[in-house]
């Protein structure tokens, strides 16, 4: 659509011309003038168009043949938009939230790593350096138990001093997590002093370790890190190295059998990992003095691969 307008509209004939022009439009399209078509008025021959007109095409007919145009008005429509609007902004936010809580973690982590590795050096497993020391080759051999703890022992050379049996039985404390406690909160009560004297060696190195970790600003209780070393078995163990019978063995302890079982199966796999730290390390007496108590422990029934056989 397209009106003539007089160059100079300042004189008033020119402009009421105008005005006339314009109410006709009006009259002849009283709903609106009609958009220019692409094709026919515009000339528009791309085959990129052409292509995208096709595209439109369809997906107002899919629009169309839709539930909620057929059975909603347009203002529902609207709504149901704007809710699902509201919807992907909402997933996108908790997208961000995770991204950022898993960069929260790894900050954290890297906070524990960062302290772990002063209780190392700390302790003398590794030097200023980072470059790991002989302790700290002997606490990779260990998973069984807590590594620390167990290498405070070797190095503190409470295993020297201690008949194969006594050394079954203070390791023992490390692989027994049932809590079994006297009445008066004492879990040495009733203990040989042969086996007690070895207990309290190990809480003393379960003491060092943990307050190697509180000074190096790790949440740590120390009474409730020393306290889960029990010599609830330490009786039973040591009866057992000396080759006492499972039954006689088991009215030692307070436990089931599945328990004494899997206590003892634990026990064995700890002392092959003490045995390989104490080749690694080149203390060959550490190393027969293991070799011999894993064999006192695999033994009978315990070991045995099925009980039907």
């Amino acid at each position: 659509m397209r009106i003539f307008v007089p160059k100079d509209c300042h004189p008033e004939a020119a402009r009421r011309s105008v005005s006339k022009a314009l109410k006709e439009v009006i009259r002849r399209f009283p709903d609106g003038l009609p958009l220019l078509d692409p094709l026919k008025d515009m000339k528009i021959s791309s085959e990129e168009y052409n292509t995208a007109l096709d595209r439109e095409k369809t997906l107002q007919e899919r629009l169309a043949s839709h539930s909620l145009s057929r059975t909603m008005t347009s203002d529902e429509r609207e709504s149901r938009v704007l809710s699902y609007s509201k919807k992907i902004e909402m997933l996108e936010g908790a997208k961000l939230l995770r991204q950022e809580s898993l960069a929260a973690q790894n900050i954290v982590m890297r906070d524990e790593l960062k302290k772990m590795k002063r209780v190392l050096r700390h302790l003398g497993y590794v030097d200023s350096n980072g470059v790991i020391s002989t302790k700290g080759r002997t606490a990779c051999e260990i998973n069984t138990a807590n590594e620390l703890v167990v290498v405070e022992l070797v190095f503190g050379g409470v295993f020297n001093d201690l008949s194969v049996e006594q050394c079954a039985a203070l390791l023992s404390c490390l692989t027994f997590d049932e809590k079994i406690k006297d009445d008066n909160g004492d879990p040495t009560k009733g203990l040989k002093p042969i086996l007690s004297a070895p207990f309290y060696k190990l809480q003393e190195a379960a003491r060092t370790v943990a307050k190697a970790q509180l000074s190096c600003n790790i949440e740590l209780d120390e009474d409730e890190f020393v306290d889960q070393f029990n010599p609830g078995l330490m009786e039973a163990v040591y009866a057992w190295c000396q080759g006492m019978k499972f039954v006689e063995v088991q009215k030692l302890t307070g436990t089931f059998e599945g328990t004494t079982i899997r206590t003892l199966r634990r026990l064995e796999e700890l002392i092959r990992q003490l045995s390989t730290a104490a080749k690694a390390i080149g203390n060959h007496e550490l190393q027969s003095k293991f070799d011999k108590g894993g064999e006192m422990i695999k033994r009978d029934i315990v070991f045995c691969s099925s009980l039907y056989l």
